[in-house]
């Protein structure tokens, strides 16, 4: 199986990292094809509601999020590994 690693921590060697990496060395050693991605360094811009995507299209920004999407297309899994806080955080807004 082709898995897609997604990190979402700023820590890189805090628990949500040694999470991931844990869960990817598993799954290399039961024989899945495994690749990550950092998105807290990617060069990945907030959505401006534009529209000029369709949904299903290229981002009008040009960012990071281009790779991102390309590369999910041909992965099987998804596993996304972020904090807590930054889950509390994002609904958190005023």
């Amino acid at each position: 199986m082709k898995i897609l690693v997604l990190k979402g921590s700023a820590n890189v060697h805090g628990s949500s990292a040694m999470l991931a990496d844990a869960f990817m060395n598993g799954a290399k050693a039961s024989g899945h094809q495994v690749t990550s991605i950092d998105v807290t360094r990617a060069n990945v811009h907030s959505c401006l509601g534009c529209i000029h995507c369709g949904y299903e299209g290229p981002c009008a920004q040009h960012d990071g999020m281009t790779k991102i999407k390309e590369k999910r297309q041909f992965w099987i899994q998804i596993c996304l590994f972020l904090p807590h806080r930054s889950i509390t955080m994002a609904f958190r807004r005023n």
